[in-house]
């Protein structure tokens, strides 16, 4: 892929991929506006759309292969990563697991980044200098964060030890800065930053490969049980750095200016996992499995359900679950003994039953409890827990879609923000990428205002799409008591612009009643090259 800046703005030329099967390429891409995006702002205005575009449609095809393709990794990369983190993760005596830093062997090439620390640190002040509240809320995560034990002072460097210096970042959604009260933020110390001529901090350790299992996996066995779900607080910082390498993870902060615009810059070190490295997913996720590995070896009476434990967890969410009261009961005191051993604290619980709710708000009064939200988010899905049962947010979509004057660009940004992995308003969502990939192929810009049969469609489905979000499903498809069988009944169909299947499970009970529930449904566009006929898409679906 080539960029090339020209006076009407970013020409992006070339493959979109690599891989022959991806779904499009893209020969030539003009990114420009000379209404909204005026031409001497051109080329940070053509990068920032680049930017949203291909985040925008690697989200769509990304929903596309969802339960349809699997990501391959190097076996043999992975197994030496996984044997890394058995040989050197510690169980300290106080219970905290700590953690060393998989380093690649280009690890030489890491410079101290000391100067590009100190000169981002000045250009953040002078950037928020108008902006008090953030300089403060940030002041203050970094207070907590030195109180908590994740930071501390750095020791003055000794010659010849190596260090690395990371800059700030701070992370706030647009809507809470316009508030009056202090925004919502998460400092991040940016490991991707690299002098000229030096490789950063990313750049000299191994990424890992995911551990997260398929969340289509992981929501079939949300819906298998009654539920019980938890949140692991602040997770990544619950695994300490190997002593050694906290001199790599060092940043530098004024602190107290947010009583004191005149505070000193002092130097801090990381003690714990940051959200920054690259390597932090597989390392939490890695010392996850080592901990619940260990748990499951010292509770064979609890072996099976930490094993689901162990298979079902999504990065800090952990998904359990019970057949009756008693279990339930017995399944959340399991879970709190089994993560407080690694000083995992589970501050948020969640479940369908008000008896389990209660009974986990006397046991953790000081946990966030919820079981009669009926909005309640849930790995982007929407759960109603008094009616157990599981939807789709529309809300962000619809405000997308609601912007004046509709273009392909609305069509874009409303599809991108409907998260959708069981299907569950796929036959809404299917009009709107049967209305792109027609925009598309008739080389329509992106800004461009939708006319006539297309604005009519447009409509039509924004109507249909403002109707999704009271759409509910069952949530437990699984239920053991008075089944007698089960069976799974798959329907697939095609027309000349879309194909596609869904999925019921089919329970008939000693009662001799037959019960059907919706498992899932998956839709997508005809491809646009080759020849397609109806009998060659049937065979698709």
């Amino acid at each position: 892929m080539v960029a090339i800046d020209t006076i009407f703005g970013w020409f992006f030329n070339g493959l979109d991929s690599v891989d022959d099967s991806s779904a499009i390429s893209t020969a030539l891409l003009a990114l420009h506006s000379a209404e909204k995006y005026p031409i001497q702002n051109n080329a940070k205005r053509g990068a920032e759309l680049a930017a949203e575009l291909e985040q925008q449609i690697d989200f769509l095809w990304d929903m596309e292969r969802l339960g349809l393709t699997m990501e391959k990794d190097d076996d043999e990369t992975e197994a030496k990563l996984e044997r890394f983190v058995e040989e050197t993760i510690e169980k300290r005596p106080d219970g905290n697991y700590t953690v060393s830093l998989p380093f690649r062997e280009n690890v030489g090439s890491l410079g101290d980044n000391e100067k590009l620390a100190r000169s981002c640190l000045s250009h953040f002040l002078k950037s928020y200098r108008e902006n008090q509240k953030l300089i403060i809320a940030v002041d203050n995560d970094i207070k907590d964060c030195i109180a908590s034990g994740f930071a501390e002072p750095a020791p003055q460097r000794t010659e010849g030890q190596p260090a690395h210096y990371l800059p700030i970042m701070a992370v706030a959604k647009k809507s809470s800065i316009s508030k009056p009260e202090l925004p919502k933020i998460r400092v991040v110390k940016n490991a991707a930053a690299r002098s000229r001529d030096e490789a950063s901090l990313n750049d000299v350790l191994h990424c890992g490969p995911s551990l997260l299992p398929e969340i289509l996996k992981v929501l079939i066995f949300f819906r298998s049980h009654k539920a019980i779900v938890s949140d692991i607080q602040e997770a990544f910082l619950q695994f300490q750095i190997n002593p050694k390498h906290r001199t790599l993870l060092r940043f530098f902060w004024p602190i107290g200016i947010g009583e004191n615009p005149n505070a000193p810059v002092r130097e801090f070190w990381g003690r714990s996992l940051e959200f920054g490295l690259v390597c932090s997913p597989f390392l939490h996720c890695a010392g996850l499995r080592y901990h619940l590995d260990s748990e499951i070896r010292n509770r064979p009476e609890d072996a099976d359900g930490l094993q689901e434990v162990r298979n079902s967890f999504y990065m800090d969410d952990i998904f359990s679950g019970a057949s009756d009261v008693l279990e339930g009961k017995h399944r959340v005191e399991t879970l709190s003994q089994v993560f407080a051993n690694g000083k995992f604290p589970l501050m948020k619980w969640a479940t369908n039953s008000a008896t389990r709710g209660t009974f986990m708000r006397n046991q953790f009064p000081e946990a966030q409890v919820t079981f009669q939200d009926s909005n309640f988010k849930m790995l982007g899905i929407l759960w109603d827990q008094p009616q157990d049962k599981i939807g789709v947010f529309v809300d962000n979509a619809l405000t997308q879609l609601r912007v004046e004057p509709p273009t392909k660009m609305s069509v874009l940004r409303g599809l991108s923000h409907i998260f959708d992995p069981l299907g569950v308003v796929v036959p809404i969502s299917i009009n709107f990428k049967i209305l792109l990939q027609t925009l598309w192929s008739e080389r329509r810009d992106w800004t461009e205002e939708l006319s006539g049969e297309n604005l009519q469609a447009f409509q039509l489905f924004r109507d249909q799409l403002e109707q999704a979000g009271s759409i509910r499903v069952d949530r437990l498809v699984s239920s053991h008591q008075g089944v007698v069988r089960r069976e799974l009944h798959v329907f697939s169909d095609a027309s000349l612009l879309s194909y596609g299947a869904v999925v019921y499970l089919k329970k008939f009970m000693e009662d001799r009643r037959a019960r059907v529930t919706f498992m899932m449904a998956k839709a997508r566009v005809k491809p646009l090259k080759g020849c397609w006929n109806i009998h060659r898409l049937e065979l698709r679906s």
